[in-house]
């Protein structure tokens, strides 16, 4: 993360992500925590986590992480959040931070019970209260060391010169005594590395900025006459230190200092009297913050700057139509200074709304993020490399919501969802293509008295889109060629190829066709309708390739394709029984069992801004079929039905994992959100109908899909001959 107004360290984020894009980082929207509007403060350095505040309809506020595209709340069980700000990773004031590589949070947060600013701290996935009189304000990029101010031992706890700054780590919580004659001290931002803590040293009459090396102390001197001065910014090595230089009784104005190699320097001014630092590159080359100026064209007192080589220069502004004029407010800086983000007053001033817009610096050239398509946005945090931006920004219904800005604005809760919802179409194309490897397969024809047949069929099969699932209307078209021939009485071996093509109508998975073959083998009887004893053997393969489009159909989310070669394998047995009954009516009785299995290649997305790749991907399943039923000459020809069912003997949850550049979803693992049905019941009528060498079949049928609440209705027409 980058350096943020008085906060820990500074440990640098080193996040590794496309450039200049705002995304949505959502807020828990429509799962476990209800709709909301939040905004996003702090990543880790290595991308993983995201972290920030959440308020839900209810009014609550909550703090919440984002990792491996999962939303979780870490608020502490008793916590209570009035509101958040959006500018800061602060609440009500007490101070809240993610460690630089996301494994911890700490802070502090008023309780249910009336206790006010109790330390808390979540790792390892759970969130525990600190028994310690702590006030933690600083957090070493690991997590491991944390320092802040303590009352312990103090009976005065409002008391401020009688605190003292504390460093606390694996050894346990260690004092860090005040200077010689002092009587209090206060740690405000520890070095990214742990070793360094950064501070003040007081009387009730004299503050001195302070830093402690482990836990020896040192002063670092004041400025002119400043008679006080605090430190509370550190860069990642500790070796350069800024903070604020005041006096208590002097008419003398506040000023920001910076110290390196033992020397402390005013940073000057812009033209005014006045100076306020806000952050420090996690390299120590740059300081951002804000300072009274001379510009007639800035609205504000302060106006933003940069510090650099000992030269204070002004960010700069936007063109806006306010008559009052712009403004710029910086709140963070990248590791080597090089790009600084905040907010900006916009080019079109909206009467009584606060219309900011989050802007990013660089190079001397100030450029507007935009919004998530409302009027106003705010940058609270940059990556180290700078390409990364966090905040929050407000949407077309004007929410306020958290984004990642790299090229082009993005919703990261749609960002988020769309990886859900590649699982669910994993899971459905997987099913397609199973079902129509088991048509090719299942198949036959019955050799005529010359120990031939050659069967050619069309069929084709629709489900209704279901809206209460999110699936869209699933089709698929094929033609299939069946033959057989008969070695001896009870026993045809026989052959089936078909191509397929087939899809789901708004799902973003586009199966090109779909080829097939399979091998079987007759036992016994030999047609459907024949008296007797039969069974059947059969194996079937199958080929496709897949186009996925991953957030198409997505509010504000930018589609990434890739191609994919999905491959399919089922075999199975069946055992049937015919006879007659009801005068001389055939029956058939029949079981089955098939064992299908799918495998995806792994694939990677191309171009774009937040590019994914995903692992391989199989999936296996079991399936046991039971169907009785009847025949009946009408006219003609024979008219014919089945009634039957089918269950699942195994099926494998279907779990879409790879990785991305995004952060919070370095890693992903995505499970498949669809329930698949159980028990699914089958209903096929047909009507077969003999034209001299020639025969002719007409097949209806209404199945219960393995996902949705709408029938599976199919027909084919087959055109066939027996010799």
């Amino acid at each position: 993360m980058a350096c943020l107004a008085a906060s820990a360290a500074c440990p640098a984020l080193a996040q590794d992500i496309p450039d200049g894009e705002m995304t949505d980082l959502g807020t828990p929207g429509e799962g476990e925590f209800g709709a909301g509007t939040g905004v996003a403060v702090q990543v880790s350095d290595d991308g993983s986590t995201v972290m920030g505040f959440i308020r839900q309809p209810g009014g609550s506020v909550r703090l919440v992480i984002w990792r491996n595209g999962v939303l979780t709340d870490i608020t502490p069980a008793d916590g209570f959040l009035k509101d958040f700000l959006v500018t800061s990773p602060s609440v009500q004031g007490l101070p809240i931070f993610l460690s630089g590589d996301g494994s911890t949070v700490l802070g502090a947060m008023d309780r249910t019970d009336g206790n006010l600013g109790v330390p808390f701290r979540f790792r390892d996935g759970t969130t525990i209260n600190i028994d310690q009189a702590i006030i933690p304000r600083g957090l070493s990029a690991d997590g491991n060391v944390v320092v802040g101010s303590t009352s312990l031992d103090i009976p005065d706890m409002q008391a401020r010169f009688l605190a003292r700054a504390f460093r606390l780590d694996a050894n346990g919580l260690q004092i860090l005594d005040p200077l010689s004659g002092d009587t209090s001290s206060g740690g405000s931002a520890i070095s990214a590395d742990g070793r360094v803590t950064v501070g003040f040293s007081a009387t009730d009459s004299s503050v001195s900025a302070v830093r402690w090396v482990g836990t020896s102390v040192e002063d670092l001197g004041s400025v002119g006459n400043h008679d006080l001065s605090e430190a509370f910014l550190v860069s990642a090595d500790g070796s350069v230190i800024a903070g604020r230089l005041y006096s208590f009784n002097l008419p003398l104005p506040n000023r920001g200092f910076v110290w390196r190699d033992g020397i402390m320097t005013d940073l000057g001014t812009l033209g005014g009297a006045q100076t306020f630092v806000e952050a420090i590159s996690a390299d120590g080359s740059t300081i951002i913050g804000r300072s009274e100026h001379t510009n007639p064209a800035v609205d504000t007192p302060a106006q933003g700057f940069v510090w650099r080589d000992g030269v204070m220069q002004e960010i700069g502004y936007l063109p806006t139509d306010n008559a009052r004029g712009a403004y710029t407010i910086p709140r963070a800086v990248s590791g080597d200074g090089r790009v600084i983000v905040g907010v900006a007053r916009a080019p079109v001033t909206l009467e009584g709304n606060f219309n900011g817009v989050a802007f990013r610096w660089e190079d001397g050239v100030i450029e507007n993020l935009g919004t998530l398509g409302g009027h106003s946005s705010y940058a609270t945090d940059v990556s180290t490399d700078g390409t990364t931006i966090v905040g929050w920004a407000e949407n077309a219904v004007f929410e306020r919501r958290p984004f990642i800005y790299r090229t082009q604005m993005q919703d990261f809760s749609n960002l988020i969802a769309s990886f859900a919802r590649q699982a669910d179409e994993a899971e459905i194309v997987a099913e397609q293509q199973q079902l129509l490897t088991r048509q090719i397969g299942a198949r036959t024809c019955t050799p005529g008295e010359a120990g031939f047949c050659l069967t050619a069929r069309g069929f084709g099969l629709r489900t209704a889109a279901d809206q209460g699932t999110g699936i869209g209307r699933r089709s698929a078209g094929a033609i299939s060629l069946h033959g057989a021939v008969r070695l001896f009485e009870g026993l045809a071996l026989g052959a089936a190829w078909g191509e397929a093509d087939s899809g789901v109508r708004g799902d973003r998975q586009s199966e090109r066709t779909q080829r097939a073959w399979s091998v079987s083998a007759d036992l016994g009887a030999a047609s459907r309708w024949e008296s007797g004893i039969g069974g059947r053997l059969w194996f079937a393969r199958s080929t496709n390739r897949l186009e996925l489009t991953r957030g198409a159909g997505f509010e504000n989310v930018q589609p990434l394709t890739g191609t994919a070669r999905q491959t399919g394998k089922a075999y199975g047995a069946e055992a049937r029984l015919g006879f007659e009954a009801f005068g001389e009516t055939p029956l058939t009785a029949r079981i089955a069992v098939a064992r299908a299995t799918t495998k995806r290649r792994a694939y990677a997305e191309t171009g774009g801004d937040y590019p994914a790749s995903y692992d391989a991907l199989s999936i296996d399943r079991t399936i046991a079929q039971a169907t009785f039923g009847a025949a009946q000459p009408l006219g003609q020809g024979t008219l014919w039905f089945e009634l039957g069912g089918e269950t699942d003997l195994e099926s494998d949850p279907v779990v879409v994992s790879g990785a991305s550049e995004i952060p919070g979803m370095e890693r992903f693992a995505m499970p498949s959100g669809l329930e698949r049905h159980k028990l699914r019941g089958t209903m096929i009528a047909g009507y077969a109908l003999p034209l001299g060498a020639l025969d002719l079949g007409l097949e209806v049928s209404a199945v219960t899909p393995a996902y949705g609440g709408r029938w599976q209705t199919g027909v084919s027409i087959t055109v066939g001959a027996a010799l």
